[in-house]
């Protein structure tokens, strides 16, 4: 006979039951959490009224089916096809320790802010993925977004489990938002000893969708893994990322490319927290800012005094397209060990004039010569997408929108 878990387990694991409405919680002083304002040094640079300021409806399921093995549909997880090697649980089919887990590090990870109250309250969906040990999965694993509501709440929960030496790739996209909701997805990714994964996630949503985004990722010894964040499209987008390095010999690779224009912004905040020795980090992230674009960047490297032996790098560059654009950034090293490899780094400017003269004087239009000094300065970001497959696509997207050339 199982025992329970003695563990304090969210009321989101246990019973998933979004009410018909929510309010906004607009009136600060009866939410259990305010919003966040300029005067919190996390949120400095960004403004909420696009979401404090708007009504949204809850989500509700739907029968759309879209070309893809699993899809989030109005925040409801659908598998259309079985994976080989991958076992895929929603929350009534979740094990007492598979639970426990989730709850831990929920409990753990949840910063009791607003939009963490608003998971646990308003979570759609709540599925576990599962890759057991010594599985190699050799299928790309396609996660597809779609919406048939409006300005909906769409709150969806992603547990993914990457048991000892095992190995997956997955992509996430938004292929199907042609209604402007708020998208509140919460990810955690427990990658074990010696598993190698990787995660894909292209924003392409809604001129008018909302995104915010929190992802926690537990690496253990000897694991490897590999995320990339590229924005195309969206009203407002956070992207707050968090790397827990727990066992030695891991490597954590973050890249973003970003393109805010016309109003759109788009805050990517990051966190590698090195906790022991013999790690690697590497993240870049670069942004080409149109119109009247907004971009933040946070990357922050913690290197605690146990993580001896630790190489560390992090680099935000950014181009600026007008002088409306707006572009705020700060790479930060907080570091307590004495033997360490680590740097940092940022720049913002336009583009080199030298650069666009070369261009201009062997042919190129002035719009040509930019896109294709965009694609150039895009590409090492473009190139570090660990799957061939999404990797192609973003390239489609971006030629798509006029961002790059062919």
């Amino acid at each position: 006979m199982e025992m329970e878990a003695k563990v304090n387990l969210p009321n989101w694991i246990n019973s998933l039951s979004p009410t018909t409405v929510w309010n906004g919680i607009i009136d600060r002083s009866s939410a259990r959490a305010p919003f966040p304002t300029t005067r919190s040094e996390s949120w400095k640079y960004t403004r909420l009224g696009r979401i404090e300021n708007q009504d949204w409806k809850s989500s509700e399921k739907s029968n759309l089916k879209l070309d893809s093995p699993l899809q989030l549909v109005n925040g409801f997880l659908q598998v259309n096809k079985q994976i080989s090697g991958i076992e895929v649980m929603d929350s009534s089919e979740l094990t007492v320790e598979l639970k426990s887990r989730i709850a831990t590090i929920w409990n753990e990870e949840s910063v009791g802010d607003v939009f963490s109250n608003l998971c646990e309250e308003f979570a759609t969906s709540l599925t576990a993925i599962c890759i057991d040990k010594n599985q190699h999965v050799n299928e790309h694993v396609e996660i597809n977004i779609a919406s048939e509501q409006t300005g909906a709440l769409v709150v969806p929960v992603i547990y993914i489990l990457c048991e000892a030496n095992s190995q997956v790739e997955f992509s996430l996209k938004w292929l199907n938002d042609n209604l402007g909701n708020f998208h509140l997805p919460y990810f955690i990714f427990d990658v074990k000893e010696g598993a190698r994964f990787s995660f894909n996630m292209l924003q392409n949503a809604h001129d008018e969708s909302v995104i915010l985004t929190r992802t926690v990722v537990l690496q253990e010894t000897n694991s490897t893994c590999s995320l990339s964040t590229i924005t195309t499209n969206a009203n407002w987008v956070r992207n707050e990322l968090t790397f827990r390095v727990n066992g030695e010999g891991a490597e954590s690779n973050l890249v973003g490319a970003y393109f805010p224009k016309q109003g759109q912004f788009i805050d990517n905040h990051t966190c590698v927290d090195h906790k022991v020795p013999n790690c690697l980090s590497n993240e870049l992230y670069k942004g080409v800012l149109f119109d009247n674009g907004k971009g933040v960047f946070n990357g922050k490297v913690f290197v605690r005094k146990d993580a001896q032996k630790t190489n560390a790098y992090q680099n935000n560059a950014n181009i600026i397209m007008s002088d409306e654009a707006q572009m705020n950034t700060k790479p930060e090293l907080e570091i307590y060990a004495d033997d360490v490899k680590c740097s940092h780094g940022t720049t913002t400017g336009q583009f080199d004039e030298e650069a666009l003269f070369y261009l201009r004087a062997r042919g190129f239009s002035m719009e040509s010569a930019k896109m294709l000094l965009i694609s150039a300065f895009t590409s090492d970001v473009v190139s570090r997408i660990s799957n061939e497959q999404h990797k192609a696509f973003v390239l489609h997207e971006l030629k798509n929108r006029d961002l790059i050339t062919e």
